[in-house]
């Protein structure tokens, strides 16, 4: 992969902190972070190169034009680089990569808007979002309040169809043990299922560092420009971008 890689970088000179810096600036990871999705994903590597996955990750971590694309790879043509770049996406989707069980923990829950070219058939306020002031998907992402490691994600709905606790009744709320409680912000007013700061003063402390959870995982989220400026392919397929990057940090 490191090779692979140095080819679609142009890092000529020895393996060094710079070459590692532009790897990481392509395709988000490092090349033994490559190494270990590509043994993940073994079963699938049918007709597959190495290249083939920097594809993917390069795709996600940029999210160019495909004519930029093919120029990066060498001339790639557009329909191979395109091909291989949505199977990985669709292939991270489908791989737990052994995340813990989320019904076993307490976890901190928050939504995350995602930017989109708002749809031709769409109504503007259906995918509305007031925080990117533009249409936009909604997830929510969980955290492990122990560990801080991304355990749920869930979503991709129109942000004007959903709030934070519809969105979390239509899953979440059925995934977890009865009498489990979560943490989450003052938008859901559930007390059967949510503690929030209003009712919790005392937890003042431990809602500040379930925010600064969210926090530094909302920024890993965001290095990705597939997530981060507005998606311009189907609006299906952002689901599946989202997944897939939220597979691959949670190996980060």
């Amino acid at each position: 992969f490191q090779r692979e890689g140095n080819l679609i970088t142009k890092h000529t000179g020895p393996w060094n902190e710079i070459g590692l810096l532009r790897f990481r600036k392509f395709f988000g990871v490092t090349p033994a972070i490559c190494r270990l999705l590509w043994t993940l994903l073994l079963e699938y590597h049918e007709e597959s190169q190495p290249k083939h996955l920097l594809y993917a990750l390069m795709f996600l971590k940029l999210y160019q034009e495909d004519f930029i694309n093919t120029a990066l790879c060498n001339g790639e043509e557009e329909s191979v680089f395109r091909i291989h770049a949505w199977k990985y996406v669709f292939l991270f989707e489908q791989r737990t990569l052994g995340a813990p069980d989320k019904a076993h923990i307490f976890v901190t829950l928050k939504s995350i808007d995602c930017p989109i070219e708002r749809p031709v058939d769409s109504g503007r306020q259906r995918y509305f979002s007031s925080r990117v002031n533009g249409p936009a998907v909604r997830y929510e992402i969980g955290l492990s309040l122990r560990s801080g490691h991304l355990v749920w994600v869930y979503g991709g709905f129109p942000c004007g169809e959903v709030d934070d606790l519809t969105l979390a009744k239509k899953a979440y709320v059925q995934a977890v043990n009865e009498g489990e409680k979560t943490m989450g912000g003052n938008v859901y007013s559930d007390s059967s299922h949510f503690i929030v700061p209003k009712s919790h003063p005392r937890l003042a402390e431990q809602f500040q560092m379930a925010e600064e959870l969210h926090s530094t995982v909302r920024n890993a989220f965001r290095q990705w420009a597939v997530l981060r400026t507005s998606f311009r392919h189907f609006v299906g397929y952002h689901r599946h971008c989202f997944f897939a990057v939220a597979k691959i940090i949670q190996l980060l």
